[in-house]
């Protein structure tokens, strides 16, 4: 039952990363934007059916690998928006309260309560996405 509620709570991730990637299709041309959300919903694929099949080393690899992708190409979107002159402050504001420590909280729920760090992670990717989107946007109006 329990992988199934962890399996359930992966999902959200293919949808997150369909959202971001269907907006970012019609507003950026930023490929690391692109790549971030396609490796999300691959992760949410690779992850919903490693824990309804937690023994094999193939969705295992589609989970994690496809996250370190979405992972690292947020990081560097981050960065180059974080050091752009303020756009997106109420963005970057919900980002920081809300984000942050949504995620902070996550970590303790790795193990056991795995389905609550899925749900934390999600809505603090969320915002992620949505904060360097907005920068995108604003980045794009301003030339």
């Amino acid at each position: 039952m329990v992988n199934l509620i962890n399996a359930a709570t992966a999902f959200i991730f293919l949808g997150i990363g369909a959202y971001w990637l269907r907006l970012g299709l019609r507003t950026t041309t930023q490929k690391l934007f692109l790549l971030s959300a396609l490796a999300l919903m691959a992760h949410g694929i690779g992850g919903t059916l490693y824990h309804l099949f937690p023994d094999s080393l193939f969705f295992w690899r589609l989970d994690i690998i496809p996250l370190s992708i979405s992972l690292l190409s947020l990081i560097i979107e981050l960065a180059l928006a974080w050091k752009s002159p303020s756009y997106a402050h109420k963005e970057k504001s919900d980002l920081l309260r809300f984000g942050l420590p949504a995620f902070g909280l996550a970590i303790f729920f790795r193990a056991g309560t795995h389905w609550i760090w899925h749900l934390l992670c999600a809505y603090s990717l969320f915002l992620l996405f949505r904060y360097v989107n907005a920068t995108q946007l604003k980045r794009n109006e301003s030339f």
